[in-house]
């Protein structure tokens, strides 16, 4: 079981941290901007199928805020307990490990998503499928 814990104005949270990387990055700013202006220039917003159409071609928008979840995420850690044994090893030593059923256990968010190159830098293109 994974138990997610969020209090409210948690949009509020999300769009006020992309506002302050925006502020902190204009040229990706400005890059959404055209991103945007390109892609919803001619279709409607009353219509679902353009409105999909048009959102598909907004990859930069979506990287950039699947690059803040990642510095700032809602919940600073998620908890949960072991429904049963589990056995890992550390990558580091090769210490073997058991957690009994039972185990309650916190993954810290904040820094299991720093664990990538460059973590403090704000950089969409990392979630860029299509660059591999």
């Amino acid at each position: 079981r994974v138990f997610v814990q969020a209090g409210f104005e948690t949009t509020a949270h999300s769009l006020a941290f992309a506002m302050g990387m925006m502020a902190e990055r204009p040229d990706l700013a400005d890059k959404m901007r055209k991103q945007g202006l390109d892609s919803f220039g001619e279709h409607s917003f009353y219509n679902v199928e353009t409105m999909k159409a048009a959102l598909e071609k907004t990859s930069m928008v979506n990287n950039f805020f699947h690059e803040s979840f990642r510095l700032y995420p809602l919940a600073p850690a998620l908890g949960g307990e072991c429904t049963s044994d589990i056995n890992i090893t550390s990558t580091k030593t090769g210490k073997k490990y058991t957690l009994p059923k039972g185990t309650s256990m916190t993954f810290p968010n904040m820094t299991l998503q720093r664990q990538v190159p460059d973590p403090d830098e704000i950089r969409p293109e990392r979630w860029d499928v299509s660059a591999g």
